[in-house]
C-alpha cells in the first residue's frame, strides 16, 4: 500500500469518526461550545434559524479564530426534515461561507464543529418584492425551553413571522403566545404544537394579530428544546431578523448601533408578573442631547415599541426597575428604509467574534463596527480579520474605547470584508456589526459572538 493510499484511508477514518461523534452529540442534546470532547478534541454545534422566501439567498458563515483548523458539517433543515450535510474545513484564523436553501420562511441550518471552537452566523438577502432587504444574526449556541421574541409588527405595510427550529432526533412540543400592547393572544392551533425532529416551522403573526404596532412572541416548550428567531417583512421592500432571547429577562440591556438613518426604536416585552418601569438612556457623547425614552411602564404580559431620538451612531441603555426584567431588541433603519434588528446585550465580554455578512458565498457586504464600553475604565481592543483562505492579508486594528462611550472601529471603508476577532487587552466591551448591500439599499445589524475564555487567542 502506498503512502498516499494510507493517508487517504486515515483521512476517511478521521472524517467518519468526526461525523459519527457529532451525530452522537446532537442526539444527546445541545451543550455550550467547547463544553465536550471526543478523544480530547473539542466538539459543539450552532443553530441557525435563518428563514427565507421566494428568490431569497441565505448564507452561513463559520469563523475560526483559533490556531488549529476546524472540521465542520453544515446541515440544512426545513418542513420536510434534514438534507445531507456539507463537510468542510475552516482553516485557522479564517472564515468559510456557504449558501444554504432559503426558498421558504421555515428554513434553518445546523453547524457542527470538531477540533476547535468556531463561531457561526447567517445572512439572508431578499429578492422580488423583498429585494431591498438584508437580514443577519449570529447562530445560537444553545437550544432552550422558553423564548422571548419582542421584534414583531403587523401594522399596515408590515408582516411578521416566528421561525422555530428543532435540530434534534426527537420531536418537540411547544405553545406560542402573542403579546401586544394591550392583549395576549393564544391561538388554538399554536398550543401544544408538535414539531418533528430535524424540522423547521414558521408562524405568520399577521394571521392572528393584524394591525398591531407591537406583536411579541412568547414560546414555551413542554417537550424537548428548540431554537427561534423573528422575521419582519416590509411591503415596500426590506427584511429584518432578530434571534429569539432565552434565559432570564434582564434589568440592564445595552444596544449599540450606528451607520443608520437616525431612525431607531426599542421594542421591549415584559413577561413578568408585575409592571416594569423602563427607561432608555443615551450613552457617551449623546448623553447630554436630551434624547432617549423617559420612563414608560410596561404592564405584565405586555410589550411596547418606543421611538428613540439620539443621532447616529449612538449606544442605548435600557434599564428596568424591579427584579424580573424585560427582553428587548433594537430596531434601526438604513438609508433607503430597510430595517435591521438585534437583541440587546446584558453582559459585556473580553473577546468576541463578529461574523461577516455575505450576500452570497463569495460576496461580503461592506460593514461598520461599533465598540461600546459601559465600564468605568478605558479599554484597548484589537480587531484581527478572519478572512477567507486566499484573501489579501489585512493587519490588526487597535482601538481605544473610552469609559462609558461607544466608538467606530475604523473610518468608513476601513475594515476588510469578512469576519473579525475583537479582544480587549484588559476589561470588557460590547461590539455590533452593521452592513449595507452594495447598492446602499439593504441594512442589517448583528451583535458579536462571545468567545469562551479558554479559546481566547
Amino acid at each position: 500500500m502506498t503512502g498516499r493510499m494510507r493517508a487517504a484511508l486515515a483521512l476517511g477514518a478521521a472524517v467518519a469518526a468526526v461525523v459519527g461523534g457529532v451525530a452522537l452529540q446532537l442526539r444527546a442534546g445541545p451543550r455550550a461550545p467547547g463544553g465536550g470532547a471526543i478523544g480530547g478534541d473539542v466538539t459543539g454545534a450552532w443553530y441557525c434559524p435563518h428563514a427565507g422566501g421566494e428568490g431569497w439567498t441565505s448564507t452561513v458563515t463559520v469563523a475560526n479564530p483559533g490556531s488549529d483548523p476546524a472540521l465542520v458539517r453544515i446541515t440544512s433543515l426545513g418542513p420536510g426534515g434534514a438534507e445531507p450535510g456539507q463537510l468542510l474545513t475552516v482553516p485557522a484564523g479564517s472564515e468559510v461561507t456557504v449558501e444554504v436553501p432559503a426558498d421558504r420562511r421555515a428554513a434553518g441550518a445546523t453547524v457542527e464543529y470538531f477540533g476547535t471552537w468556531v463561531a457561526a452566523g447567517w445572512t439572508s438577502t431578499g429578492e422580488g418584492e423583498e429585494e431591498r432587504g438584508v437580514a443577519a444574526e449570529p447562530c445560537q449556541a444553545e437550544a432552550g425551553g422558553l423564548w422571548f421574541l419582542p421584534d414583531g409588527s403587523t401594522e399596515e405595510g408590515q408582516d411578521a413571522y416566528v421561525v422555530v427550529m428543532n435540530p434534534f432526533d426527537t420531536d418537540s412540543v411547544f405553545s406560542l403566545t402573542l403579546v401586544t400592547e394591550d392583549r395576549r393572544i393564544r391561538p388554538k392551533d399554536w398550543s401544544g404544537y408538535v414539531l418533528p425532529a430535524h424540522q423547521v416551522a414558521s408562524f405568520r403573526l399577521s394571521g392572528v394579530a393584524l394591525g398591531e404596532r407591537t406583536v411579541a412572541g412568547e414560546l414555551e416548550v413542554s417537550i424537548g428544546r428548540v431554537v427561534t428567531a423573528s422575521v419582519g417583512i416590509a411591503e415596500a421592500g426590506g427584511i429584518r431578523a432578530a434571534s429569539g432571547i432565552t434565559g432570564d429577562p434582564a434589568t440592564a440591556i445595552h444596544m449599540p448601533g450606528g451607520a443608520d438613518a437616525g431612525r431607531t426604536a426599542v421594542v421591549a416585552m415584559n413577561p413578568g408578573r408585575a409592571g416594569a418601569a423602563v427607561r432608555v438612556a443615551l450613552l457617551g457623547e449623546a448623553a447630554g442631547t436630551g434624547g432617549g425614552v423617559p420612563e414608560e411602564v410596561i404592564p405584565p404580559g405586555s410589550a411596547g415599541t418606543y421611538e428613540v431620538q439620539g443621532g447616529d451612531p449612538v449606544e442605548l441603555l435600557l434599564s428596568a426597575e424591579g427584579d424580573e426584567g424585560v427582553a428587548a431588541v433594537r430596531r434601526s433603519s438604513g438609508a433607503l428604509g430597510d430595517q435591521g434588528a438585534a437583541p440587546g446585550i446584558s453582559v459585556p465580554h473580553e473577546a468576541w467574534v463578529l461574523i461577516g455578512h455575505h450576500a452570497g458565498s463569495s460576496e461580503a457586504l461592506p460593514s461598520a463596527v461599533f465598540l461600546a464600553n459601559p465600564g468605568a475604565e478605558d479599554v484597548r481592543v484589537t480587531l484581527t480579520p478572519l478572512l477567507p483562505a486566499g484573501a489579501p492579508a489585512a493587519g490588526p486594528i487597535v482601538v481605544v474605547v473610552p469609559a462609558g462611550s461607544m466608538v467606530p472601529a475604523a473610518e468608513p471603508g476601513g475594515l476588510p470584508l469578512g469576519s473579525l476577532l475583537a479582544v480587549a487587552d484588559d476589561g470588557t466591551f460590547i461590539p455590533v456589526l452593521v452592513s449595507s448591500a452594495l447598492n446602499g439599499s439593504g441594512y442589517a445589524m448583528a451583535s458579536g459572538v462571545p468567545v469562551p475564555p479558554r479559546f481566547i487567542p
